[in-house]
């Protein structure tokens, strides 16, 4: 049975990206994985900056969530094959995630925007 363990012992390489507490995949006081895009410039989200991207309910996402993000980007007119794997994407699940509207991630910079996809399809693709 792959469990939120096994998903986050995937993250230990990616060191770079991902922020852990010092023990690595301890719980923290709320109960929940600190998984976190530190990004290289922060951008400006309703009138907030945004300097990281908690990515800590990757582990919590249902199929419902999922579809529902399948039926956004296609109501915004993408219809690939494969859309999990696609930047559009990594920012409708980076904002479901945070609880913010898709528009979330729009001011992103392009480098942080690709660390982003890369981050979230190597969670959804890693093996445990």
């Amino acid at each position: 049975m792959y469990t939120r363990e096994a998903a986050l012992k995937e993250w230990k390489g990616h060191g770079e990206i991902m922020e852990m507490d010092e023990k690595g995949l301890e719980k923290s006081a709320e109960d929940k994985f600190d998984l976190k895009l530190k990004l290289g410039d922060p951008f400006m989200f309703d009138d907030i900056e945004v300097s990281e991207i908690d990515l800590s309910g990757l582990v919590e996402l249902s199929a419902s969530d999922m579809c529902a993000i399948d039926r956004q980007m296609s109501a915004m007119g993408y219809s690939y094959a494969r859309p999990e794997v696609t930047g559009q994407y990594a920012v409708l699940v980076a904002a479901r995630v945070n609880k913010k509207p898709w528009e979330y991630c729009n001011n992103m910079k392009a480098r942080d925007y690709i660390r982003l996809r890369e981050t979230i399809r190597a969670f959804f693709y890693a093996r445990g």
